[in-house]
């Protein structure tokens, strides 16, 4: 089932009409996606959810089920499940009972709902654990039967707010890969909120970026952590290093003057010589070499710097190094752990970036 969501907008009641939580949103989720919704506390992503679900009414604008426009429908004629950030499993039921609850709620008898239950179960491993109640499971074991009871409702679409937040580190870092699993081989059409970028990265298709009431950016993974249009995207996506420029070439060889040096682009987004642009890079996608073994290079610019410190992560070492006059600019640069040898505070060096690393953002 596709999702099409035209001019949107939510204004809460007592708010003045002045601060909208969602404004003006058009967007299109396609049939069988598992699409995600990113963004801060407050951005207006869990609003937007939840009149997709039905259990807000819009202020303004159409929601689309396919060719059907379902904005004034309540919830219950929506065919569409939800997974709760706290699960909502029904504490006095089984776990049975609570996966078959959707389709008992739809008319159906009691052996096929049984049946369709179990079946959720297998799927998410969960069918030996039937007879229990909620309070006997881990969060783990919880958020899976919350799941199973969403598939088993044979909805059109899946509507999931934040399901895995209330996990530990380690079962939620498990738990993404296999609630994609499951998500996918169900085929239904699937809309997810979390503000855990990593989340999102991991899972998602496609991720509407979010601030404020609006979308800013809509990518698959790869394209909105490489390819941001704003410092807020390059930003909440993960760490990033930014500096002001002027675009001094465009064409094959486009290269921009900063104050710490010349850096070669390969993307200009067809802007024109001598616009004011911001440069990122991403820690990850610099190399960092002693100064001795400088060589220099068309399609990438190697800039001197000074090693600040360092932090040993286990798997990366991240060093802080300083840039430019007087020290002023300072970035941060990841190389694995195990894989070079530990450079010092003080240590002269040179930072080398590849031009399809850099990024340009419009000042």
């Amino acid at each position: 089932m596709q999702i099409t969501l035209e001019d949107i907008t939510k204004v809460y009641e007592g708010s003045g009409g002045k601060t909208p939580a969602v404004s003006d949103i058009s967007l299109r989720i396609d049939s069988g996606e598992f699409f995600f919704l990113l963004g801060p506390s407050g951005c207006g992503k869990t609003t937007l959810l939840r009149m997709i679900s039905g259990l807000l009414e819009p202020t303004a604008g159409s929601i689309y089920f396919d060719d059907r426009e379902v904005s004034d429908l309540p919830v219950e004629k929506r065919n569409t499940a939800m997974v709760f950030q706290g699960y909502a499993l029904w504490p006095h039921m089984t776990v049975l009972d609570n996966v078959a609850f959707g389709p008992k709620m739809q008319g159906v008898g009691r052996k096929q709902r049984h049946q369709y239950a179990d079946e959720q179960l297998t799927t998410v491993q969960m069918n030996g654990f039937s007879r229990r109640k909620p309070n006997q499971l881990s969060g783990g074991q919880q958020q899976r039967v919350a799941l199973a009871r969403a598939l088993a409702a044979k909805a059109d679409c899946l509507l999931l707010d934040e399901p895995l937040s209330s996990l530990d580190a380690r079962l939620r870092l498990h738990m993404r890969g296999e609630l994609r699993r499951l998500v996918k081989s169900s085929g239904m059409t699937a809309v997810y909120v979390t503000h855990d970028q990593k989340e999102a990265l991991s899972m998602a298709d496609r991720i509407a970026v979010m601030d404020a009431g609006q979308i800013v950016q809509v990518g698959t993974p790869e394209q909105l952590y490489n390819q941001p249009d704003t410092r807020f995207v390059a930003d909440f996506l993960g760490e990033a290093n930014f500096i002001d420029g002027r675009l001094v070439e465009t064409g094959p060889s486009a290269k921009v003057e900063t104050p710490v040096g010349t850096l070669p682009v390969s993307d200009t987004k067809t802007m024109a010589t001598g616009t004011a642009v911001t440069c990122c890079i991403r820690p990850e996608h610099i190399t960092l070499t002693p100064d001795r073994d400088e060589k220099q290079s068309d399609d990438s610019a190697s800039l001197p710097a000074t090693i600040v410190s360092s932090m040993y992560l286990g798997e990366i070492r991240q060093y802080t190094c300083s840039l430019g006059e007087e020290d002023r600019i300072i970035w941060k640069i990841s190389v694995l752990g195990g894989l070079s040898k530990k450079m010092n505070a003080g240590d002269r060096v040179i930072l080398r970036i590849p031009a399809d690393n850099t990024a340009l953002l419009e000042s």
